[in-house]
C-alpha cells in the first residue's frame, strides 16, 4: 500500500468525508447537522510501526 504525504493524506480524507455528508445531506428531507473528523497517523486507531495501517486512514461523520 502507497502512503502519501501526512498533510495531503489529512486534506484527502477530509474532502472524501465532506463528500460523504454532503450525499447524505441531499438525500435528508429534514435538515440535519453534520459533524466531520478526519484521523491518519496523528492519532491512529491502530498502532502500526513503520507499517501503513488502512484502518488508521479514516473519517468520522456525525448526524444529528
Amino acid at each position: 500500500m502507497l502512503a502519501g504525504d501526512s498533510q495531503y493524506n489529512m486534506e484527502l480524507s477530509y474532502r472524501r468525508a465532506t463528500a460523504v455528508a454532503e450525499l447524505l445531506q441531499s438525500k435528508n428531507p429534514q435538515e440535519a447537522e453534520y459533524r466531520i473528523d478526519s484521523y491518519g497517523e496523528n492519532d491512529p486507531l491502530v498502532k502500526s510501526g513503520k507499517e501503513v495501517e488502512p484502518r488508521n486512514r479514516r473519517v468520522e461523520i456525525q448526524i444529528w
